[in-house]
């Protein structure tokens, strides 16, 4: 063997080993580097398999919920499960753990943005990328979304790569997020997630200066396999006599205005057929509130937790309708979007 082959060869073997031992290293201590979304999600892992955690009242939803629900301000006991990026996928499994180590709650609140029943935006670079789920229910979900049509691997094969192949899955992190020192500062974020029992705000302004993913989108159509999940999560909460509700978080104005009419009647005429059909109580369909509330385009501010924690609780033993609040400022909707349910006599 020439000389050059042989030093070829030992650099290609001490590459792959050092590739190797990131890879491991990636894969078992992430919280020491991760970004701020892994904690999030960590949190919820660690919650889910955490017996002595006890809760009568469970939120699951998107980031919209992370922000928009603050158990901390009601009186029940309550645990915020919603994660950034999630759907009804990511619900059925927290539900179904949940379970299996606690339980079962009073109320399930469940709580996704429209366009998370429509498409899947976090799947790969964080559903799987954060160990949420094992490659065997990632391979059993691939296969079932193939069967709908509905195929996960949307993403460029790069993505994919980085996502399913370590170290590439921490390759953005690892160097960046050890020499930052992350470690301390994610430890501190999960600290803060355990004592807001799952609660953040992500943006911190007086007002959004864009508009949020439905905007400008011409008709809602749900994701058949976001669909399914969903009605999954319903009936599992109600085989163990959880009560179940929906609850949409509020658009801000400026959303709102942009929103047309179809997409919000649509959106309104599926919940309608999920409560007649699944029994789920709708306390919420689309709604809004003033600009100043938000702190981005999607997400309320710490005015705005306060409104939507207060409209929430008072929707769980109220009849079908818009929650009642004295402090709710709601946009009226349009003739041709009438509110599915009407308040009940002597409600706002």
């Amino acid at each position: 063997m020439r000389e050059s082959t042989r030093y070829l060869l030992v650099l290609a073997v001490a590459a792959l080993l050092l590739l190797t031992v990131l890879g491991l290293y990636g894969d078992r201590y992430p919280i020491n580097f991760a970004n701020h979304e892994y904690v999030e999600w960590r949190h919820r892992m660690d919650a889910v398999g955490n017996a002595a955690i006890s809760a009568e009242l469970l939120l699951i939803g998107d980031s919209r919920g992370v922000a928009g629900f603050a158990p901390e301000q009601v009186t029940a006991t309550a645990l915020n499960l919603a994660l950034g990026g999630a759907t009804p996928v990511e619900a059925w499994f927290l539900l179904d753990r949940w379970l299996a180590r606690h339980p079962a709650p009073r109320d399930l609140v469940l709580s996704f943005g429209p366009f998370h029943l429509s498409e899947m935006d976090s799947f790969w670079h964080r559903t799987v990328k954060f160990g949420f789920l094992s490659a065997r229910e990632v391979d059993a979900l691939r296969r079932e979304s193939e069967m709908l049509g509905v195929p996960l691997d949307e993403q460029p094969f790069s993505r994919m790569l980085s996502t399913l192949i370590p170290p590439f899955s921490w390759s953005a992190e690892l160097f960046s997020g050890l020499l930052a020192g992350r470690r301390a500062e994610n430890l501190a974020a999960l600290a803060a997630f355990e004592r807001a029992k799952g609660h953040k705000l992500y943006g911190t302004g007086k007002r959004p200066r864009n508009t949020n993913e439905e905007a400008g989108r011409f008709a809602f159509e749900p994701s058949p396999l976001m669909d399914i999940y969903l009605r999954r999560t319903i009936r599992l909460a109600r085989e163990h006599g959880i009560r179940v509700h929906w609850f949409t978080m509020p658009f801000s104005e400026v959303s709102w205005s942009k929103t047309l009419p179809r997409y919000r009647f649509e959106f309104n005429r599926y919940l309608r057929d999920l409560a007649a059909e699944e029994g789920v109580h709708v306390a919420r369909d689309l709604w809004s509130l003033p600009d100043e509330y938000f702190g981005d385009p999607s997400h309320v501010n710490a005015e705005g937790v306060k409104l939507v924690t207060a409209a929430l609780m008072a929707s769980l033993d109220a009849p079908p309708g818009p929650a009642a609040t004295p402090v709710t400022p709601v946009t009226p909707a349009a003739p041709d979007e009438a509110p599915l349910f009407r308040p009940a006599a002597g409600q706002p």
